[in-house]
């Protein structure tokens, strides 16, 4: 439905913003294209970054407070998101997906977390930090390798566990009570946004609010 991303970004956007009200910000996501760039794969930039556009300036019309870029997996299509939602005249929070391993915190393009914050701070992202690929308990190393990079406010979304299969569907098996005694971790470690990616739900977010309080 590519000829349709104007009309769905707008439509999403409005519809969130009717939910919300004043009692909420809205913030428009926008996620990778799916496709690599370039020597890696077929994308080329230019028209990469055009869907970013379409995507940013449809969802700045629907009336978003700020755009939020995440899990993004190589810091060149990142930064290429991040142009196109800067010219909306948004704030715009960064989100990478990293995993630890040894020698440190990467992204699966080799991308280390520090680089990509210090690289997307530089770029005029308001917030960085990173979402998904991860349990909660595996974020405060996350923060720790961010924040070497970049003094920036940090968002952390981690995933509620880790899914098991079971005919073709993923299944989470983390509880939101378990998941919110995190929460403090993610404070502690510099977390300004937290929030929950893949496996969590409006349970896992009212958990970590009455933890928050």
């Amino acid at each position: 439905m590519a000829d349709r991303a104007r009309e769905i970004n707008l439509a999403g956007a409005r519809l969130a913003r009717s939910a919300a009200k004043q009692r909420a910000l809205v913030a428009g996501d926008i996620g990778p294209c799916g496709e690599m760039l370039k020597p890696w794969g077929a994308g080329e930039p230019a028209a990469i970054r055009e869907t970013f556009l379409t995507q940013a300036q449809s969802l700045a019309e629907g009336g978003v407070d700020c755009l939020m870029l995440e899990t993004f997996f190589d810091l060149n299509e990142a930064l290429l998101a991040l142009d196109a939602a800067r010219s909306t005249g948004l704030p715009v929070i960064a989100s990478m997906t990293f995993e630890p391993k040894r020698g440190g915190v990467f992204t699966m393009m080799g991308n280390s977390a520090a680089d990509c914050a210090r690289a997307l701070a530089a770029a005029g992202a308001t917030v960085v930090g990173a979402n998904c690929s991860v349990t909660i308990s595996h974020m405060s190393a996350i923060a720790a390798a961010l924040k070497s990079g970049a003094d920036v406010p940090l968002i952390l979304q981690p995933n509620a566990g880790r899914p098991d299969s079971a005919d073709g569907l993923l299944l989470y098996h983390e509880t939101p009570d378990h998941f919110a005694a995190f929460v403090p971790d993610l404070v502690a470690a510099g977390a300004r946004i937290i929030g929950g990616c893949c496996g969590s739900s409006p349970e896992f977010v009212r958990a970590m609010r009455a933890a928050l309080d």
